[in-house]
């Protein structure tokens, strides 16, 4: 049986979230540290009752350790109209602190587990850190992209119309966008996190808008970790396939693939950018080939 227990790591004034789900077995094969995307936090990858990817893996034999970002989730303190962390802060200092957390409290090998803009960061911090890349085995990325260039009126609704004008001019005001009031979603964002991630997608430069820091300059020279770049079918402005393989090719991984979900492909159902971590088929259509990639790189 799965035993789920929380602990928290210390970053500057934050308390980090991790929930810990530990396998059965006596002999752990891994570590595996999973980041969510916007609007959301770490329940996107398992729930109490051990269903999803995570829980899939635990009762495989790697110990589980799901993020809630700062402001998310049960990290504390959760977001207020004073919150004035972004993407910066993230990057530079959350996730290398729980990356050498981990590496300090756990012996086994350690792997990263993404769903959309959680691998933009995760592969940020990768560029910057040369001894957090090291840490980590493998990478596996759901619906990651950091430009997004398709063109459609559903793109051009939600992302240039919402998110890049209506959005940071609501959380200009009040400090935060309250997207959970307005059933957007799980979680609520900061306006200094709206600004960063809103140039990111529009920007060819993947540059750090607090400290100048070039990730595509560093990307060139870093040893990222073989890393899985998987897309959905039906995920048509979030993680469009294309702007999937453009961050692949963007982060200069040698060691990257590339793989789209949907019944073209053999796969049991044409996925989008949520219920390909969440549909009750995906664990006994894809989660097993995450396994395989996982159990290859320990």
């Amino acid at each position: 049986m799965i035993q789920q227990t929380s602990i928290f790591v210390p970053s500057h004034e934050h308390q980090l979230h991790l929930r810990v789900l530990e396998p059965e077995q006596a002999e752990i094969k891994g570590n595996i540290l999973f980041l969510h995307g916007v609007l959301e936090n770490g329940l996107i990858f398992y729930t109490e009752s051990n269903k999803g990817l995570a829980p899939y893996l635990c009762q495989q034999g790697y110990r589980c350790l799901i993020m809630d970002m700062r402001g998310r989730g049960k990290s504390q303190p959760s977001l207020t109209q004073n919150s004035d962390h972004g993407q910066n802060d993230y990057i530079a200092h959350d996730l290398p602190r729980v990356a050498r957390y981990i590496a300090q409290h756990y012996d086994e090998p350690q792997h990263w587990v993404a769903h959309s803009w959680g691998g933009v960061l995760m592969s940020s911090t990768m560029a910057r850190f040369t001894d957090v890349a090291q840490m980590v085995r493998s990478q596996t990325f759901f619906g990651t992209k950091r430009t997004i260039r398709v063109r459609s009126f559903e793109k051009w609704f939600k992302i240039d119309l919402f998110w890049n004008f209506v959005a940071r001019k609501i959380a200009r005001k009040s400090g935060v966008l309250d997207a959970v009031k307005m059933n957007m979603g799980s979680e609520n964002e900061s306006y200094q996190f709206l600004v960063e991630c809103g140039r990111w997608i529009v920007e060819e430069q993947w540059i750090d808008a607090v400290d100048r820091f070039d990730y595509g300059a560093a990307a060139l020279n870093a040893s990222m970790p073989p890393t899985w770049f998987i897309a959905a079918v039906n995920d048509r402005v979030l993680g469009n396939p294309s702007d999937v393989q453009d961050f692949m090719t963007e982060t200069a991984n040698q060691n990257a693939k590339y793989s789209l979900l949907g019944k073209q492909n053999g796969n049991q159902h044409d996925y989008d950018h949520v219920n390909m971590l969440t549909h009750k088929l995906a664990v006994d259509d894809h989660f097993p080939q995450v396994l395989e990639w996982l159990n290859q790189h320990d």
